[in-house]
Parts: structure tokens; C-alpha cells; sequence
């Protein structure tokens, strides 16, 4: 992750090749970055493939594995360089509501399972419907 967000820095400052190497690096750390590399070759940064490539990246973990808190902080990162500040504010809030049925419960039977996902889907399913209602208000007003 350390590498992933060194990455992102350099990338979006004139230090491109820094930001690539550092990339390479968090690629033969994490796998996942993988899906990153296409996107650090162009000139100009596109955060909004960035934040959706590593998230569909990250969604095929997260099928295998609980969904960690700090899977989501390159996306958070891409994410507020972006200008994709609604995303900043439901992902944390997702990631950090997969604790709770632990904390209630004290032990991971299937229901608590079960209960992290829906909590960890709740705020993206919010993020997703403000993001409909941002793009249809912003239909009507250039329909006016």
C-alpha cells in the first residue's frame, strides 16, 4: 500500500518515471496493483479508470478474503486526487462499519459474516444512488 500511494504522488506530480518504479514495487508486493500499470504508461492520469480498475481488482479479493479496512486506502487515495470526494467519504465508512457484528458479537459465526457484508455495502449502495441523484440534477440543469 505504501508503494501503491508513492505511486499515485509521483503520478500526478512531472515525476512520472518515480511514480512507475514505485508502482513496479507495490506490483511485486501486491499483485492486485497490477491492473494499475496500463494507466501509468499514458501521459495524462485518468483517476476515474484508476478507481475502477483497482476496485474491480479489489472486489475479486474481497470474494476471497474478509474486506480489511486497508484494502481501501489506494482507491480513498485515487479517490481524493480525483475530485471523487463522495467516494472518499462512503468507502472508509463501509470498511470501518465491517468491524461492528465482531465487536457486538465477540466471535465470527456465519451471521456476523454475513452482517460485514451488508455493512460494508450499505454506504457504496449510498454512494452509488447520490451519485445517480448528482448526475441527474446535473442533467436537468444543463437540459434548462
Amino acid at each position: 500500500t505504501l508503494f501503491l500511494l508513492l505511486a499515485v504522488y509521483y503520478w500526478v506530480r512531472p515525476a512520472k518515471i518515480k511514480g512507475f518504479l514505485a508502482l513496479l514495487v507495490s506490483v511485486g508486493i501486491k499483485f492486485v496493483t497490477v491492473v494499475l500499470v496500463p494507466l501509468f504508461l499514458l501521459k495524462k492520469p485518468n483517476y476515474f479508470w484508476a478507481i475502477v480498475l483497482l476496485s474491480a481488482a479489489l472486489a475479486i479479493v474481497i470474494v476471497n478474503r474478509d474486506p480489511y479496512p486497508w484494502y481501501f486506502l489506494p482507491v480513498i487515495a485515487l479517490a481524493t486526487v480525483g475530485n471523487f470526494r463522495r467516494l472518499c467519504l462512503f468507502l472508509p465508512l463501509g470498511a470501518l462499519l465491517t468491524y461492528a457484528p465482531y465487536l457486538f458479537i465477540g466471535s465470527y459465526p456465519s451471521e456476523v459474516i454475513r452482517a460485514e457484508y451488508v455493512l460494508f455495502f450499505i454506504p457504496l449502495l449510498l454512494f452509488a444512488g447520490s451519485y445517480v441523484t448528482f448526475l441527474d440534477k446535473l442533467r436537468h440543469q444543463i437540459g434548462r
